[in-house]
């Protein structure tokens, strides 16, 4: 008995490879912009975001005494990546996002207690 459990279980698992999640035939890598007749130097943009919604059952209350929406949306993650092939051997990568933007913490990033920005560069040359 415990042999064919392990085996439903393995064989389960490895069906995952055979399903596509989230694709589309109309993907074709993020929004390009060439910068030449050949695309060999272009400037490439990539975004997602992963979005909650917090359904809260309690009565809340805001300090002048309002009642608050009992549905809240939160920004968990939101990223921007972009890289630039300057030439064949160069290619600058540029990563920036922001995590847990929620209606709390709408404050000027990186002046308050919540949202947190963050940025990243990166150039490569290959020799």
């Amino acid at each position: 008995m415990k042999k064919q459990t392990f085996l439903l279980i393995g064989l389960f698992f490895m069906s995952f490879q055979f399903m596509f999640a989230q694709g589309s035939p109309d993907y074709s890598g993020g929004l390009k912009f060439k910068f030449n007749e050949d695309g060999s130097k272009y400037l490439r943009l990539i975004s997602w975001a992963q979005v909650q919604a917090n359904y809260n059952t309690d009565a809340t209350f805001d300090a002048n005494g309002n009642e608050n929406s009992k549905l809240n949306f939160n920004l968990r993650r939101a990223r921007v990546l972009m890289f630039a092939q300057i030439n064949k051997d160069f290619l600058i990568l540029t990563h920036f996002g922001v995590n847990s933007l929620t209606s709390t913490t709408l404050s000027p990033t990186g002046k308050g207690d919540g949202s947190q920005l963050f940025f990243m560069m990166f150039g490569h040359n290959i020799i």
